[in-house]
């Protein structure tokens, strides 16, 4: 191979690079559970997160345990205190949209690692940005609930396959648990999520796809970012 042909398989090689790896951190899907979690984002139809029918990381029936009994596979209970027995019908709504996104959503790929916590799941993603309106609908529609720690992924007792508080005495309203709302939506669910500033790049739980692909253009801003990152790695090997 002459030096023109070389250098021609060079950049070839370093746009399908970038390319290539750019569209892996897209087109995958948060792994849970593998009755509820698709390898690769496709339409739902029925699916009860009206948002996601059309793009969806989760099958049907993945979010309805939230919707009639406010659980999550047999294995987190919202109601986990005893000072109230269900949400408010406003938190719970939040929780239902925050849930969808966590499940469903087919934007989430650049923020995907391996889980480490103690849960029967592959996946979950870390500092995921969202706008600091969404943080604070959420918190304001549940910051009177209960609950005893102020990390749901590593702060239960897990000993019979769902979570319970070590010591129902710790139950506190989220005020007194999270105190502020950038704390509350980051430390929940161990900084699955992450409260940007206002103005920069950040995702919504809920918004209309005929509108708005907000959350979509986030994502490649990110897994551009990656696969620069990607590239200089490779170069380096």
């Amino acid at each position: 191979m002459n030096f023109f042909g070389l250098l021609s398989f060079l950049l070839l090689t370093g746009e399908c690079l970038v390319r290539c790896s750019h569209e892996e951190h897209l087109e995958k899907c948060l792994m849970l559970w593998p009755e509820i979690s698709k390898e690769q984002p496709s339409p739902e139809p029925g699916l009860e997160c009206p948002v996601f029918q059309e793009k969806s990381c989760c099958y049907k029936g993945a979010t309805e345990p939230m919707l009639s009994d406010q659980q999550v596979q047999g294995i987190t209970y919202y109601n986990h205190c005893p000072q109230k027995t269900e949400l408010s019908a406003q938190c719970h709504q939040e929780f239902f949209d925050e849930l969808c996104f966590f499940m469903c959503s087919p934007d989430t790929g650049p923020w995907i690692t391996f889980a480490t916590h103690e849960e029967p799941v592959r996946d979950r993603f870390i500092d995921v940005p969202i706008c600091p309106e969404v943080c604070e609908k959420w918190w304001q529609a549940c910051k009177q609930e209960y609950t005893c720690t102020d990390n749901w992924y590593l702060g239960f007792n897990m000993s019979t396959g769902r979570n319970h508080c070590h010591n129902i005495d710790d139950c506190k309203p989220y005020t007194e648990i999270f105190k502020t709302a950038k704390n509350f939506c980051e430390s929940i669910w161990d900084f699955s999520f992450k409260v940007v500033d206002e103005g920069e790049p950040c995702m919504n739980f809920v918004y209309d796809l005929t509108k708005d692909d907000n959350n979509r253009r986030v994502a490649e801003m990110k897994a551009k970012e990656l696969s620069e990152l990607d590239k200089i790695k490779n170069v380096e090997l």
